[in-house]
């Protein structure tokens, strides 16, 4: 299974998942091949946020990570598409397969995920912590598939 979150830019709550979502993942056993994330309104090369490099360093997780864009050839490589909010959803579904695009809100209790764009470092670790929270959803839901043959 490959996995991409996605959000607006590509530089604060898709890539955060996508790195924390490496670590969930792995500690969990999932039989998951690629995380990856992209922006549904952004460039290529734009980096990581400084606030959201910082949050995920304060948990021992070092970004890199580049902008890029959502494209058909992009989504196309995925089995899982998890955008952060409706809005992301529906701005991906005129070209993404229905039965592998959701948002936050479908897989977890916890609604959209908060754009931190522009705050404070603590409104990045408030992003982070509802990430880390509703990657438990996630991991749950591709456990599910996987084991539902999907």
């Amino acid at each position: 299974m490959r996995v991409l979150f996605v959000c607006s830019g590509n530089t604060c709550r898709s890539p955060m998942a996508e790195e924390l979502a490496k670590v969930k993942f792995a500690a969990r056993n999932l039989q998951v091949e690629e995380v990856a994330s992209a922006g549904a309104h952004c460039g290529f090369g734009d980096p990581i946020s400084a606030n959201a490099a910082a949050a995920l360093s304060e948990r021992g997780i070092h970004s890199f990570h580049r902008s890029q864009p959502v494209t058909q050839n992009l989504a196309d490589r995925y089995d899982l598409i998890v955008t952060m909010t409706w809005q992301h959803k529906a701005a991906l579904a005129p070209f993404v397969e229905e039965d592998k695009l959701y948002s936050m809100r479908e897989i977890t209790p916890y609604g959209d995920i908060p754009d931190p764009y522009g705050g404070s470092i603590e409104d990045y670790r408030r992003c982070l912590e509802a990430i880390d929270k509703a990657l438990d959803y996630v991991a749950d839901f591709i456990r599910d598939r996987l084991h539902s043959g999907d």
